[in-house]
């Protein structure tokens, strides 16, 4: 009868530790499946500011092809959805990243800096991509 006795004592030892080891496979598993979701999210959204701040530098260059005279300017602007460079007011594009062009005018070389700098929102915390080139009255 001791020995039937241990022998059920033992399954329930290694049924509670085969229930432990089992839950913390399962919560590894879905720790990691969030991790992975949320850099995943991260990614696309970064992605798409990359495209947006890459589509500001296009725009200057058609600002400075339209005309030297009107582009050759230094500040800062606001670059819309619909691809328009205003002064002022930042509108959002997709609800959520806004677009900045900064021109810094050099009269000594006759060029303008423009970098472009995409900003949004993520988790609480303001993230940014930017990108610069440097543009000059080639025609």
């Amino acid at each position: 009868m001791t020995r039937q006795m241990v022998y059920h004592g033992q399954s329930l030892v290694e049924s509670v530790v085969t229930l432990g080891v089992v839950v913390l496979l399962v919560t590894g598993l879905i720790v990691g499946t969030t991790a992975s979701l949320r850099y995943a999210e991260t990614s696309r959204l970064r992605t798409y500011a990359t495209q947006y701040a890459q589509e500001g530098l296009e725009l200057a260059r058609k600002e400075r092809d339209a005309g030297w005279a009107v582009f050759a300017r230094s500040g800062t602007f606001c670059a819309d959805a619909a691809g328009v460079i205003l002064p002022n007011s930042c509108a959002q594009i997709d609800n959520r990243y806004t677009r900045l062009l900064t021109y810094s005018y050099d009269v000594g070389t006759q060029s303008v800096v423009v970098i472009s700098t995409v900003s949004w929102i993520e988790s609480g915390i303001q993230k940014e991509v930017i990108l610069q080139t440097t543009l000059t009255n080639w025609k």
